[in-house]
């Protein structure tokens, strides 16, 4: 590493005082990040490879004007770092365009006009207008030291979650036994009586076939003297039988694929999706997303196919090896003693052989790592020879002792033949043969219940792991019943009483004793430096996280109601617009109540109607979760447009413009003005500009309201930290 370079860029990229302010410095874990300081961290990946060219896509849209300034400077500046290298930047902000070489402007996918700052500047359209109106004003050659930021709830981990974060992996590569708890948990999603149902089944399944056997030697017995006088009537019933046994399989089978694995795959799916969706904040801040998506992806698989076949198998399995057990039992009752002997045997080679080397070496381990990590575990450096091994000395010991178990059972029946027959008693003879026909087959049954066990072991993890899921702590408390009317909050007015949030519960607080008061159908606007704690005011109203203090909408505290009560009711722009795989219409209108003209109404309102009209299908063309048929703009407009139709009477607009280009930002605080008018609206910003005309403005400064007021007041205090971020912006 040139250590230089490297403390260079991180000056350069103002993350500094990020990785100053925690223990573990740069080796922290990079977990929790907000928008800002992703886009730094990206950044200055790029600028420390210190390549020839490179590409900036709108890379300083998420910070706020102090410290995009500052970066800037430090890269573009007369002795930037990147004063070498060529550089291609898209940006919407216009007071960086007088300090590039060449400039090009785009419109509708073709080039609009190119040239240097100073032609551009004279031109009659295009930006020249911007320009002359006074919109661009010089950026000072050296901004102010970044200063005064702190790690906020968002910021790059601590130590103590560094040691959580390697516990959790630790934790997540042990091996898990399948406990009764486990699947008593896929039994109770099943249902009970339906369980009890198909026990049943299996159980008159497996007791025709078991009986088959003995009603071949009663056929055998009856026709010992040569003559066949019963012929057709012994026939008839063995007939009768097999398709009693084919019914018997195939109504057991029908009913468990089709009526338990559903039942049981739906309802354990909803426990965890419910248990995760009520979990706070802390809860995916510790959990790295891989996990989660692995448990919603592979281990759901696993439960809907692998889990249920292999528990089939092996009910199945060790159902018949228990019927075979009675068979022999009772032709010989001192079976019992090697049959004992047996079945220690086998629970030896299954738990201290079979199972460990297959749980520790393939089948568990592999999908249980890879469920874990999501990255491919079976490749390494030359492991294949000792798992080689470890299998071969598994599977002797597993064929010996199958062998020796065999032959056991086997001269015990024999044996006993011999001195029924020597005594003269030979009329339970035939029963004799049906318990050594039992016995030579036992070997196989003895390895399919095996192998069915160890199957149904491995992919009983997913289940176990849906287990701890579902029982995640702290869970979100049973309030639907006092939940508020379906028209609150009718007003929208919205109190914070002294709040104090953490991130976890053993770090510092993010917000540092927050008052404030907004009354409904007020605009508020949030401003301050990177990790301020502007983002986490919004997280605590949508109570992601837990806080000490009172917040209430409508004079209802929302500690009182439900999650999911209060999440309908706010409706949030987040930074990172969503968009779904659907059509155009499914994304603005999720109910599917809303007529076309109003849907064209608000597309037009947002700058989106010509946008929608050049798509063939209209409002229902279809798009993607990547977002490829829209700009990165164009989706947050789209999710502006979403937010427009739902007529919520809260609106959150976290750093929702910040992508967006002058003229299409002037646009869109015309929407918050003219749809929201009704609505309270919350608008977290780092351009200071657009939230002039609100109501109400907060700077935040280090988890704590540096000041609040009317921003005309404010920008006439002198010294007023609302003015200084209003003057970094221009």
């Amino acid at each position: 590493m040139d250590l230089p370079w490297y403390q260079a860029v991180i000056n350069a990229c103002a993350l500094d005082v990020n990785l100053t302010s925690i223990p573990g410095g740069d080796s922290s874990l990079a977990k929790g990040l907000s928008g800002g300081q992703k886009a730094r961290i990206a950044l200055a990946r790029a600028v420390y490879a210190r390549t020839d060219f490179v590409i900036l896509d709108d890379v300083l849209a998420a910070l706020d004007a102090t410290t995009s300034a500052h970066i800037f400077s430090s890269l573009f500046g007369p002795h930037g770092l990147l004063r070498g290298s060529t550089v291609v930047m898209t940006t919407n902000h216009i007071p960086y365009l007088q300090h590039a070489d060449w400039i090009i402007t785009l419109g509708d996918g073709k080039i609009v006009e190119q040239g240097t700052f100073s032609d551009l500047s004279a031109s009659p359209g295009g930006i020249g207008h911007l320009i002359r109106d006074g919109t661009i004003t010089a950026l000072a050659d050296q901004a102010a030291t970044v200063t005064g930021q702190s790690s906020d709830g968002a910021d790059i981990l601590n130590e103590s979650d560094k040691d959580d974060a390697a516990k959790e992996e630790i934790e997540a590569t042990q091996s898990r036994n399948a406990t009764l708890r486990t699947y008593m948990h896929y039994a109770q999603g099943a249902g009970y009586d339906r369980m009890l149902i198909y026990i049943i089944f299996l159980a008159v399944t497996v007791g025709i076939q078991i009986v088959t056997p003995v009603y071949l030697q009663l056929w055998a017995e009856a026709n010992s003297g040569g003559t066949y006088p019963h012929l057709g009537q012994y026939l008839g019933g063995y007939a009768g039988i097999e398709v009693a046994y084919a019914i018997a399989f195939t109504v057991m089978f029908y009913y468990f694929i089709m009526i338990i694995v559903p039942e049981a795959s739906t309802k354990l799916h909803a426990g965890q999706v419910e248990a995760v969706m009520n979990e706070p904040m802390s809860f995916f801040d510790g959990t790295t997303a891989g996990r989660i998506i692995s448990r919603f992806s592979q281990d759901i698989f696993i439960l809907d196919f692998e889990f249920p076949l292999a528990m089939h198998d092996a009910g199945y399995e060790c159902t018949r090896l228990f019927g075979s057990t009675i068979l022999m039992v009772a032709a010989v009752p001192y079976l019992v003693i090697p049959l004992i002997f047996v079945a220690f045997t086998g629970y030896l080679v299954q738990l201290k052989f079979y199972l460990v080397s297959y749980f520790e070496t393939t089948s568990s381990t592999g999908p249980y790592l890879e469920g874990t990590f999501i990255h491919p575990v079976s490749r390494n450096i030359g492991a294949q020879q000792s798992i080689d091994n470890t299998r071969h000395t598994s599977a002797s010991v597993f064929y010996k002792a199958e062998l020796l178990a065999t032959c056991t059972v086997s001269k015990a029946v024999l044996f006993h033949q011999y001195r029924l027959t020597v005594a003269g008693n030979d009329n339970r003879i035939g029963l004799l043969a049906v318990a050594l026909t039992q016995a030579v087959s036992l070997q196989d049954i003895i390895n399919l219940v095996l192998t069915s066990w160890t199957q149904l072991e491995i992919a009983a993890v997913a289940v176990e792991r849906n287990l701890e899921f579902t029982n995640l702590e702290p869970k979100e408390q049973s309030l639907d019943q006092g939940d508020p009317a379906d028209k609150w909050p009718s007003i929208g007015q919205i109190t914070f009483e002294d709040i104090v949030a953490r991130y976890k519960p053993d770090v510092d607080p993010t917000l540092k004793g927050i008052t404030f008061n907004v009354p409904g159908g007020s605009k508020l606007g949030i401003c301050g430096r990177t990790g301020s704690g502007k983002s986490t005011i919004i997280l605590v109203l949508l109570r992601a996280l837990d806080v000490e203090g009172e917040i209430s909408i409508d004079n209802v505290q929302i500690s009182s109601i439900s999650r999911r009560c209060l999440r309908r009711a706010v409706t949030v722009v987040a930074q990172d617009p969503l968009v779904t795989d659907g059509s155009v219409r499914e994304n603005l209108d999720i109910t599917g109540m809303l007529s076309d003209s109003e849907i064209w109404a608000v597309c037009e309102a947002v700058q989106l109607k010509d946008v929608v009209n050049g798509f063939h299908e209209k409002l229902d063309h279809p798009l993607t979760s990547h977002g490829h048929e829209l700009s990165q703009g164009q989706m947050q407009l789209l999710a502006l447009a979403r937010a427009s139709l739902r007529h919520a009477k809260i609106v959150v607009l976290d750093e929702a413009m910040g992508r967006l280009d002058a003229e299409t930002d002037r646009a869109v605080q015309r929407i918050i003005r003219d749809h929201f008018r009704d609505s309270t609206v919350i608008t977290v910003a780092h351009r200071v500009s657009t939230i002039t005309d609100y109501e109400q403005v907060i700077v935040m400064d280090r988890g704590s309201v540096s000041e609040k007021g009317d921003p005309q007041d404010l920008l006439t205090t002198e010294g007023s930290a609302f003015g200084v971020l209003l003057e970094a912006v221009k």
